[in-house]
């Protein structure tokens, strides 16, 4: 039973991800991928960007609502996510994109947790980079420093939950990657360190970030997470 609503889901979520890379991605639905002029037209609110915003929002809206697993659309999602905020980054990005951020990393949280090591495979190269970009970017600390007010207030309003999201997939990565080494660059370990020091955190997300550090251990090679737990420790 458990098999086939999960071949259903994925034969319904195939079919989102497709609409959404024919009227998301391309200019016209048979035309080639043209992300730059996507994010122009998006920028320009355009009739047709104002309609392709309202798909691509409820198609989004929709793949967070059932299970499924699509490794090889990931990179569909992330750059179809970059087009319907306009290319804006997270100290520009509106309330309606931070909804869209948000709704991203659920789906990604979910279809994480089904994969195994042969789904990174159908992910692909570029696809994984993507999604560790997104992770990277998006793993914010002391934003109220750097946000303008209305950007800081709409992530605030999502951040435990997007935050939490965000280790879930690091969490699933960790547990499917291939090699040792797919999250242990310096940049990386730096967001992830500065998340988990980040004072505006939760008790309960904090300690979430905590319980990942074991398995981002570099052994004796210097890393950013060497004393995240005796700041945290000084900062209660």
């Amino acid at each position: 039973m458990y098999e086939r609503e999960l071949f259903a889901g994925s034969a319904h979520a195939n079919t989102l991800y497709s609409t959404l890379s024919r009227h998301t991605l391309r200019p016209t639905p048979y035309a080639a991928q043209d992300l730059n002029s996507q994010i122009q037209e998006q920028i320009a609110a355009t009739p047709r960007a104002v309609r392709v915003l309202d798909l691509g929002t409820r198609i989004i809206d929709t793949l967070g609502k059932f299970n499924h697993r699509c490794p090889s659309a990931i990179l569909t999602l992330l750059d179809s996510l970059r087009i319907l905020t306009a290319g804006r980054t997270p100290n520009k990005k509106q309330e309606k994109d931070w909804k869209l951020t948000h709704q991203t990393a659920r789906i990604l949280s979910m279809n994480l947790r089904k994969f195994d090591s042969t789904d990174l495979i159908a992910l692909g190269g570029n696809g994984l980079d993507s999604l560790k970009i997104f992770v990277q970017a998006h793993l914010i600390s002391q934003g109220s420093r750097w946000m303008k007010k209305r950007t800081f207030a709409a992530w605030s309003a999502i951040q435990e939950s997007l935050t939490t999201n965000l280790y879930n997939i690091i969490t699933e990565l960790l547990r499917i990657q291939s090699r040792r080494d797919i999250l242990h660059h310096t940049d990386m370990l730096q967001a992830i360190a500065d998340s988990i020091e980040d004072i505006t955190q939760t008790d309960d997300v904090m300690m979430y970030g905590l319980s990942i550090l074991p398995d981002l251990n570099m052994g004796q090679t210097s890393s950013p997470l060497d004393g995240v737990i005796l700041k945290v420790l000084r900062s209660k």
